[in-house]
């Protein structure tokens, strides 16, 4: 493993959370020819409009920055880590390659499912909860590197097996609530 995920480092906590995430992202991964079984991207409506629905709430969930959700086209993922600064181990950030001919947002999904099922993961506890730390490998090109909270890999779970009407519905609300909130201040 490499340095920056903590090595030989794993806290489980609570075993329900664990196991729902392995659960979903490697057994039931929504990505279409993964899992026979699961349901996937595709067929829970998860496409085009929907699916930008779907990364853009991934991304507030994350941070309101845009530093932290970085992917790259071309380059090297080792490179542009060493641009930022990770080092606050309760900072969350997905740096990825697009995978072949998978979406952005499926390529996220399929990159944490294959560092679970290859064993190129860590979860350490800090203040904030449980950090998952992930790097997706092929070959020797490192195709991702990930670090989330559990309650963030849980969320994104409960935002696929939503739908982009409520997304959207729930945002509306949001945005009302905060235009009256303004008003009364």
């Amino acid at each position: 493993m490499e340095e920056w995920w903590r090595k030989g480092k794993f806290y489980y906590g609570d075993e329900s959370n664990f196991l729902k995430i392995i659960d979903f992202y490697v057994f039931n991964c929504p990505v279409k020819g993964i899992s026979q079984t699961a349901e996937t991207f595709e067929r829970k409506n998860w496409t085009n409009k929907n699916l930008t629905t779907l990364i853009s709430e991934m991304k507030k969930s994350i941070s309101p920055s845009k530093d932290n959700f970085i992917y790259i086209a071309n380059g090297e993922i080792e490179d542009e880590y060493k641009r930022h600064d990770f080092t606050n181990n309760n900072y969350e950030f997905i740096i990825y390659k697009k995978s072949g001919e998978l979406s952005q947002t499926e390529s996220i999904f399929y990159h944490i499912r294959n560092a679970i099922a290859h064993g190129s993961f860590s979860i350490v506890n800090s203040d904030k909860g449980n950090i998952y730390y992930f790097q997706s490998k092929r070959y020797s090109e490192i195709k991702s590197r990930i670090r989330l909270k559990e309650e963030t890999l849980l969320l994104w779970i409960d935002l696929f097996n939503s739908s982009a009407s409520e997304i959207r519905e729930k945002n509306k609300d949001r945005r009302q609530r905060k235009k009256y909130q303004n008003r009364k201040d």
